[in-house]
């Protein structure tokens, strides 16, 4: 999905261009009428989102100009112009929702993701296969889908809806599993190593996103369970940037950290930059462990290094069994509501072989330069 940006306000430009990516759309920005024109003349858009009140074109000009020749592309207005006259003269003039300033980002992102998954309705596909960033505000639109008789197929991340007859699948990572798992590892760890105190910094994923909720949770159950002290909590949002940011900001009010536990790679990143940059080591031999999630190619090369202490996978494989699904559903076939992905485990050494959560063993793997190459990412 490709989406255009037109906000003359540098920072507010800045910040729904950034949020919009996190979530995994391509975005353009410009900060005026004009270029808006330009950039709608060279490119095709899903979702322009647009001010009035632009330098050099006014935004109502620039969306008459793109509705003479365009009726497809979906418009969202954000401006401060709030009084019902505005909103009613926006939506004749053909923009598909007005949203008035100033709004909460997370409204902003719930309405983009309704539009875009309308558009998709509205060109009748076959099947929608959906990768959520956060768990709600999915209930109107899929409602709409299933009016359509449009299968939807969640993958990854899990949905929060009134009704689980609005999506057909899902198919993902128990990330609850994921934390507990980790938690486990990091008990077993602490024990055959003597650790005295887990003092631990918790860097958390986006806040809402179902790994985020799952990975928190497993680790605030074991913090309990273990007499562990969360010293810090705050979120990365899954990314190296403000990873290395909120570590920054942790190792200087916190002087007795001796785990990080991070929701994905990108945060250990950001992390181990951090803690390397405060002149502090991290690794078996080191002032800190760093724990992860995901186990990406680079995630496991530090692992190797002894980096990332214990990283725990998330399985992004899911085409295939989406396909799988598909092929069912085609043929007339049942399938399963719900698939949970088989996930391994991967430490810098053989401290801890194994691991027991709900009675049942998962086996942590040493990770060796051939292990790594011989992965499919």
């Amino acid at each position: 999905m490709r989406l255009l940006v037109v906000e003359d306000e540098h920072s507010l430009r800045e910040d729904i261009a950034r949020k919009l990516r996190l979530s995994g759309y391509e975005v353009d920005a410009c900060a005026d009428g004009e270029a808006a024109l330009e950039a709608l003349a060279a490119e095709r858009y899903d979702l322009v989102l647009l001010d009035l009140n632009l330098p050099k074109v006014d935004g109502m000009q620039v969306l008459r100009s793109l509705r003479r020749h365009d009726l497809e592309t979906c418009v969202l207005i954000l401006s401060a112009r709030s009084e019902i006259s505005d909103k009613v003269e926006g939506l004749d003039a053909g923009a598909n929702d007005y949203l008035s300033k100033p709004f909460h980002l997370a409204e902003l992102e719930a309405r983009v993701r309704s539009l875009t998954r309308r558009k998709f309705i509205q060109q009748d596909v076959d099947y929608i296969v959906l990768a959520p960033v956060t768990e709600t505000g999915w209930d109107t639109v899929l409602k709409e889908a299933k009016d359509a008789d449009i299968p939807v197929i969640i993958v990854d991340r899990m949905i929060d809806v009134s009704d689980d007859s609005l999506y057909t699948a899902w198919v993902g990572s128990n990330f609850k599993m994921e934390g507990q798992k980790a938690c486990e590892w990091l008990n077993a760890y602490a024990e055959a190593k003597g650790m005295k105190e887990v003092n631990i910094a918790h860097i958390q994923g986006t806040i809402g996103a179902s790994a985020q909720i799952g990975r928190t949770e497993g680790l605030e159950e074991a913090a309990k369970e273990y007499g562990w002290n969360i010293v810090a909590q705050q979120t990365g949002e899954f990314t190296q940037a403000k990873g290395q940011e909120v570590m920054e900001s942790m190792l200087k009010q916190h002087d007795n950290i001796n785990v990080v536990y991070c929701e994905n790679d990108n945060e250990a990143f950001g992390a181990i930059d951090a803690i390397e940059a405060a002149g502090k080591t991290v690794g078996p031999d080191g002032d800190i462990l760093v724990m992860s999630f995901d186990t990406t190619n680079a995630g496991l090369t530090d692992t190797l290094s002894g980096k990332i202490i214990c990283d725990t996978e998330c399985n992004p494989l899911h085409g295939p069994r989406v396909e799988e699904i598909i092929k069912k559903l085609e043929d007339g076939k049942d399938v399963d509501k719900k698939a949970y992905v088989e996930e391994e485990m991967f430490a810098y050494d053989d401290t801890v072989k194994s691991v027991k959560v709900d009675d049942k063993d998962y086996d942590v793997t040493k990770i060796t330069q051939e292990i790594l190459d011989k992965r499919a990412y």
